[in-house]
């Protein structure tokens, strides 16, 4: 028996799809910043700590796995290529923001669809959602806050993945 209404359950699906795009975006900033831009340390950060946060159980998994506590199934959207292009490290933590926002953005517009349904039980799930999503984008915050800082100096930012693992945790 499916409790959550087949509109609401395509935007959770919609959500899944938000973080394989999520994972494809930080998977390719992985592979640029290790090869185009030599910041290893970086790259690492991004992998473990956001890459593969998006498809496991705090985003991904855990909205398919929600759905099928609900009985509805999960359709997986397809996901653009992952090939952009960007100019510099600071370009791609820009971006790395810019999406978690949206995606802040997509999670309060099914919540308000939630509310407006009266399936509370999905509002209140997709409230945890957001409060997890919360960390991801304090993450990408201080990355922006950290590299802007080194401004387009390679020195600085070599220096700074250096260290990067002292202060992202």
């Amino acid at each position: 028996m499916e409790l959550i209404t087949s509109s609401l359950n395509n935007s959770l699906n919609e959500l899944v799809g938000k973080c394989f795009h999520m994972n494809r975006l930080l998977d390719r900033s992985v592979s640029l910043l290790n090869v185009k831009f030599h910041l290893i340390n970086t790259a690492e950060v991004l992998h473990y700590k956001a890459a593969h946060v998006y498809l496991g159980a705090d985003f991904a998994d855990y909205i398919a796995d929600y759905q099928t506590l609900r009985g509805n199934e999960t359709t997986y959207p397809a996901t653009i290529a992952g090939n952009d292009v960007f100019d510099n490290p600071l370009s791609i933590l820009l971006q790395f923001h810019s999406e978690n926002l949206a995606f802040e953005n997509m999670v309060l517009d099914v919540i308000d669809d939630a509310d407006d349904i009266g399936d509370f039980t999905t509002k209140h799930f997709l409230e945890k959602l957001l409060d997890n999503l919360a960390n991801m984008t304090a993450l990408s915050a201080t990355l922006v806050d950290m590299f802007r800082d080194c401004d387009s100096d390679k020195f600085k930012m070599l220096m700074l993945d250096s260290v990067i693992k002292e202060y992202i945790q």
